[in-house]
């Protein structure tokens, strides 16, 4: 099963530099002694799914896969020293009000992806495939970052989705990965950490101008608590959701 495309609007590359004070909704960082903890002050910890077994949590390489995420994260200065492993299992987290988002959103986080395939791998979302419980996902496909969007929470017109930054993501790398949503404009960020490329983005306009207020659980690693479908294959870090359109200078990475 894939999720339908409806064609948006005009695609624009560019570089923002704008910045935004963030209202952090939700921040996991999988730190050791903290695993499954929000840095927020929301108080959101998330649970494993009893669908498979749980990922599990891995301290950050001097090389190979994750050691990109290595050393503080810029634009706090903290120490980022682990990361979920999602070779089975994805996280859940039940709805709360921290987590309302209606015309703004930025969804942040580290990765590195051992399948990309022609599915969407769920990373971060509040989508579930039920009446009026769908919001917005981002996921990675066909080596690309995807971000969609429901208004009313169905999965018909008022659903927006697409591709950004074709053919730039590949498995085996060290990712940062941004996604903001403002009132139907999205902006993707992508920088390769295993390589320090330099930061890529692209701006997309036509997607539904509100998001839906589900009360779907938050999932991370997976499209939804009870199926475990469009799951991420790699590791995950440093996901962050801020109810704001953050600009670039106001990201993790900056």
């Amino acid at each position: 099963m894939r999720f339908p495309i409806i064609p948006l609007g005009s695609v624009i590359i560019t570089t923002l530099v704008s910045s935004a004070s963030a209202a952090v909704m939700g921040y996991w960082r999988f730190e050791d002694g903290a695993f499954l903890e929000d840095s927020s002050g929301n108080g959101l910890s998330v649970i494993p799914t009893a669908s498979a077994p749980s990922p599990t949590q891995a301290m950050i390489p001097v090389s190979g896969v994750g050691s990109g995420f290595a050393g503080t994260v810029p634009f706090s200065g903290a120490t980022n020293g682990s990361y979920a492993n999602f070779a089975t299992g994805n996280f859940t987290r039940s709805d709360h009000a921290a987590l309302l988002v209606t015309t703004q959103l930025t969804a942040e986080f580290y990765f590195n992806a051992s399948v990309i395939s022609g599915d969407t791998e769920m990373t971060v979302s509040q989508f579930r495939a039920a009446t009026g419980e769908r919001s917005w996902f981002v996921g990675l496909q066909s080596n690309q970052i995807r971000f969609g969007s429901s208004a009313d929470g169905t999965n018909s017109a008022t659903q927006n989705s697409t591709f950004a930054l074709a053919n730039q993501v590949q498995t085996g790398v060290d990712y940062y990965g941004a996604v903001v949503y403002d009132a139907g404009t999205v902006t993707f960020y992508l920088k390769d950490l295993t390589n320090n490329g330099a930061m890529v983005t692209s701006v997309v306009t036509g997607f539904t101008s509100s998001l839906n207020n589900s009360s779907s659980s938050l999932n991370i690693g997976s499209y939804s608590n009870s199926n475990p479908d469009y799951r991420v294959v790699g590791v995950v870090g440093e996901v962050r959701l801020s109810n704001t359109a953050l600009g670039q200078t106001g990201l993790l990475i900056s």
